[in-house]
This record gives structure tokens, sequence and C-alpha cells, in this order.
């Protein structure tokens, strides 16, 4: 199994230099959420209904300055809940946490459900801590630019329980009764602090569809690939790529940092994190400027995420052929065109995750 993983995960070498947005389409809002589906609300599991009959479980001041007091998911310990599920379904289930001092590890941790492994890509999960540049690029006296030192950022980040292995696409997702349920989260690796879990009734991505959007025009953003604020590894950074002239900006002369992934960047779910800002709500066209150099005659696949959430179906592996050059990609529509994303007037988050693609599925 292991030597499995290591051969799978590494399906992506190419350098991402930029990305860029052009709002052409706009209409109707993003999906409703599962509640105003026909579906049950999600659960939240926190420190105030969390499990006391072995004890209390530990609590601090939430470490970002906020007003509640938070769990403390300590290595080699556990929290568990004991609560109520109204009705029958799968739901997958979502974290909220914050990474507290350590060793600079992943966090690893294991779902008991009623004191049983539910399923074996329950067990050794990981969160990744949030990293980024320790401070602005600086220019030598002769014009190179200086990669700065890599730093964790610490933030609240909130993410889905997945199969580390990535052969499961997607969050993993649980079979549950209704009635009542014991959830217990193992800490087998780093100290967090949990604000909550969320058991949330699981529907797939629906397929991509672009009808009754009303065309709009007057915005064009171009973001450099390398200008990224966070990402889940501290070995993910900006990177000089000097012998390619498709890449943009490049000089033959001095050292710039002109893209950022390549080999780094290859290990199921890996992320890197843009922020752009759009001034309305609507639909956006979206395309990725990349090289995958190192997969000859095969596919890399990224899921993409905007705002958190897998927007549909065709966001969930974005295939990246083969090229020695900087090209354009798009995400490919059901029909074959390229796909857009919905983004929110004002800032917003667009994250592009290492995924397995078909292999994913071929090798379960």
């Amino acid at each position: 199994m292991a030597i499995r993983h290591k051969t799978f995960k590494r399906l992506f070498s190419g350098g991402m230099a930029v990305l860029s947005a052009a709002a052409l389409l706009a209409g109707t809002g993003p999906q409703v959420l599962a509640a105003e589906n026909n579906q049950p609300p999600a659960i939240l599991l926190n420190a105030e209904n969390a499990d006391r009959s072995g004890g209390v479980p530990e609590t601090i001041p939430d470490p970002a300055g906020g007003a509640d007091e938070v769990l403390v998911s300590r290595e080699a310990e556990s929290i568990a809940w004991t609560v109520a599920v109204p009705q029958a379904g799968i739901y997958s289930i979502r974290v909220e946490y914050y990474p507290l001092e350590g060793r600079g590890a992943d966090f690893e941790r294991t779902l008991l459900i009623d004191g049983a492994l539910p399923r074996e890509e329950g067990e050794r999960m990981l969160l990744p801590r949030v990293w980024g540049d320790e401070k602005e690029t600086v220019v030598d006296s002769r014009g190179n630019e200086i990669r700065p030192r890599q730093t964790e950022k610490p933030m609240w980040r909130t993410a889905d329980l997945t199969d580390p292995l990535g052969y499961v696409q997607g969050p993993l997702t649980f079979d549950l009764t209704a009635g009542t349920h014991t959830f217990t989260l193992q800490a087998d690796s780093e100290t967090m602090a949990l604000r909550r879990m969320m058991l949330i009734p699981y529907t797939a991505p629906a397929d991509y569809t672009a009808e009754d959007f009303a065309p709009v025009s007057g915005f064009y953003q171009r973001l450099q690939g390398e200008d990224v604020p966070i990402r889940s590894s501290g070995t993910i950074y900006p990177t000089s790529d000097k012998g390619d002239p498709t890449v943009d900006p490049f000089s033959h002369e001095v050292q710039l940092l002109n893209a950022i992934g390549g080999y780094q960047w290859k290990d199921v779910g890996e992320w890197i994190e843009w922020e752009i800002t759009v001034p309305e709500s609507g639909m956006y066209n979206f395309g990725i400027v990349a090289k995958q150099n190192e997969k000859r005659g095969a596919l890399s696949y990224r899921r993409l995420y905007v705002n958190g959430e897998v927007p549909y179906a065709q966001a969930e592996n974005i295939p990246f052929a083969y090229a020695d050059y900087y090209r354009m990609y798009n995400i490919p529509a059901p029909d074959g065109t390229a796909a857009g994303i919905w983004l929110e007037k004002g800032v917003n988050h667009i994250r592009l995750e290492v995924s397995l693609g078909a292999a994913g599925a071929a090798i379960r």
C-alpha cells in the first residue's frame, strides 16, 4: 500500500505560472444550502456538547483572539460527542481547526463512530498546517529576486475529512442511521485547537451548466501564480523558471520568481490558494497557465475549490496534459466548452489541490 501510494501521488510536477480570470458571464446565484434543499441541517459538535462522561474536555481561549472557548485536540488523546442524528442519510464531516505549537508536521486524526472505525480510509486522516512567505520578496544589487523564507501562518481553517491516500474522491462519506451516535476524534499526531466538527448531509457536486446566465463585460484580472498568500506545505514556494521563454515574466539575465509548484507540488491533498477580488457576483471565465512537463503521455489532475467548495463535478479532477511549455488550461464542461466559475462580489478564495483523477477510482 505504501509503495502504491508513493507511485500514484506523484502525478504532477509542472510549475503554475499564472492564474487569469475574465468576467464574461453573470446570472443566478450559487447552490442553496443543504438545509434549504429538503435535507436536514448540519449537526454541530463543539465544546458545549462534547461528551463529559470521561471527564471535562480541555478548553482554551480562542488562540486567534475570539470570544469563545475552544477545545484542545491534544496528541494521543481523544474527544467524543454523543448526539442525536435526526434523519438517516449520507453525511460528510467537516472540522474547523487552528494549529497549536508543535513539531511543524500536519495533523493526523482517526474517526470512530460508535466505538468502531466506520471505514478504513478514516484512519490517520491528514489536516495540513498553513504556510506562506515570511516577508515580501527582496531584490539584490544585481536585480535578482530572492525567495523569502517560508513560515507557518496560523489561522482557523475549515476542512473536510478525506482519504489520506486520495483513492476516494472528495470528502469521506458516512452512512448514518437515525438515532443516537457517538463520534470520537482521536489525535494521532500533533496538537490543535478545535472549534467544531460538523456532520453535513452530503450531495455530490452536480454537472456544470451555464444556462440562463446573462453576459457581462468590462472586467479582466490576471493573477501571477507565484503571488500566492497561503499553501499547505512549507516546501511549496515561488521558483525561478529561467530557461523557458514562455513563462511570464521572463528574463535570461536575472533570477525572477515567476512560477510556483513544480516537483514540490505533487502529493495528494497538497494545495495552493489564491485570492481574487471581483466587482460583482456572477459567472467568470477562468483559465490556468501552467506547464506539466513531468508525465509525458499522461494526465495530471487538480481539484478546484472556490470559497471552500467544489463548484461542480467537472472541477473535481481538472486534467493537465503534458506540455514542455506554458499553456492555457481550462476546465472542460460536459459539452466540450470551457466552464466558468461563480464568484461573489469582493474577495474570493481559489484553491487548487493535487488529486489522483481517474487513477483513484481504478486502484481502489
